[in-house]
């Protein structure tokens, strides 16, 4: 069987650099094969804000290891103190201190910290990204996306622990998908406005076309079908 899968990997704090990857395969009868490994440039969102940059740049150090906890926070206490978007969006400001307090704590254990850490700059540097060019409405939809994508994923986990036939967790999936539905509408009608402003092509993304339409109802009814057949490592590969 051949196939291609296109992981959106521009999340991992390796993406942008020279990365050596290895492809490994086990079949279900436990047989187990890897390829020669490889070297190769790992794609990465493009960001145009600075201060987004930076922020990535310190939670690059800080994923990788090359920069301890304190040293982090110090590093993201002086970029919240800058002129610029996050001490002017009271939003913003909260997120970066939630990051620096729980860098600081010290009964936050590691594993903890890092994953906190990371996910939530992460969504820091989008929402700045997203915020540049001052279209507020995109920039909300584009957190409530995210959003919903998490409460997604989290309900897929918990089915995947509970199992397949559990019937209150497969309807509160049901509930959390018309919510992300609803939430890219909403961040696909931002685009659409913003489009119609600035007098530029509207993106042929779902919402926008028939065929995106029929590509993104095949999705959710493929994340429905995966999640109900038990197989929800499937489903949260999808999301």
């Amino acid at each position: 069987i051949k196939g291609m899968m296109t992981p959106d990997l521009s999340e991992d704090p390796w993406a942008g650099m020279e990365v050596t990857g290895t492809i490994v395969a086990r079949s279900l009868s436990g047989r187990r094969a890897q390829s020669e490994p490889a070297t190769f440039h790992l794609g990465a969102r493009v960001f145009h804000s600075p201060l987004a940059r930076a922020i990535l740049d310190v939670r690059r150090r800080f994923a990788l290891g090359q920069e301890n906890r304190a040293d982090t926070a110090s590093d993201l206490e002086t970029l919240g103190d800058a002129p610029g978007p996050i001490r002017e969006h009271s939003g913003m400001f909260l997120n970066l201190a939630a990051v620096i307090a729980m860098l600081d704590n010290s009964l936050t254990d590691p594993r903890t910290a890092l994953l906190g850490a990371t996910n939530m700059l992460w969504d820091l540097a989008l929402d700045i990204e997203d915020r540049r060019d001052g279209d507020e409405a995109s920039a909300q939809a584009s957190l409530d996306v995210r959003a919903a994508q998490a409460a997604v994923a989290q309900q897929l986990a918990k089915l995947r622990a509970s199992g397949a036939q559990d019937q209150d967790a497969k309807a509160e999936l049901d509930n959390r998908l018309q919510t992300l539905r609803e939430a890219i509408s909403r961040k696909m009608q931002a685009l659409a406005d913003a489009a119609m402003r600035n007098h530029t092509a509207i993106p042929d993304m779902p919402g926008f076309s028939a065929a995106g339409n029929k590509a993104f109802s095949r999705l959710m009814k493929q994340l429905q079908s995966d999640a109900a057949n038990g197989h929800s490592d499937e489903a949260l590969k999808r999301l």
